[in-house]
């Protein structure tokens, strides 16, 4: 039989299955060698499957009828907003100008894209999963753009982010016709 034990490092306290059961749906208590506050948790789901995240680009009303999407992973950690404000202003793309052709839009999300996995790699001790900061084509008219994605804070809608502005949008203006993430 397999054992894990989850511990908050920060407060001492580990997390417990209700009488040790395994069965969908089991409470989970905290414990301690004295009881304290600190043995009140909140855990709070934080990544989508693969299969979930394609349903919801799938619904996603914002796709042109030609819409392709690229996924490499099976797990993806949706990143709560202080971490994704902090890795955009260490990227320094906030204050660096585009320079048209050498430096456009699709050069913007695929740096921010690639500081994103930096600092996962950097901050980050597990493996076999990916960080949701997707990068989409998107078109209208006879223009297009590239822009990041991911997933609102209830993991149930896809936000688009700006990677000229540092702005969260719920519409770019864009059809997306291909996503990688």
């Amino acid at each position: 039989m397999l054992y894990i034990r989850i511990q908050n490092v920060a407060s001492g306290t580990y997390l417990d299955l209700l009488n040790g059961s395994s069965a969908p749906g089991t409470q989970v208590h905290g414990w301690a060698s004295n009881t304290t506050e600190t043995q009140d948790w909140f855990l709070r789901r934080v990544s989508r499957t693969d299969v979930e995240l394609r349903a919801i680009l799938a619904k996603d009303i914002h796709n042109a009828p030609n819409f392709q999407g690229f996924t490499q992973d099976g797990l993806y950690l949706v990143l709560p907003q202080s971490v994704r404000d902090a890795i955009y202003v260490k990227s320094g793309l906030k204050t660096m100008k585009g320079r048209g052709q050498l430096f456009d839009s699709d050069d913007y999300a695929i740096v921010l894209k690639a500081e994103v996995a930096k600092w996962g790699i950097a901050t980050l001790l597990a493996d076999d999963f990916g960080i949701l900061w997707g990068l989409i084509f998107g078109t209208t008219g006879n223009r297009s753009l590239a822009y990041n994605f991911y997933l609102n804070e209830n993991l149930d809608n896809i936000v688009f982010f700006d990677p000229y502005t540092g702005e969260e949008k719920v519409d770019m203006g864009y059809k997306t016709y291909m996503a990688v993430y």
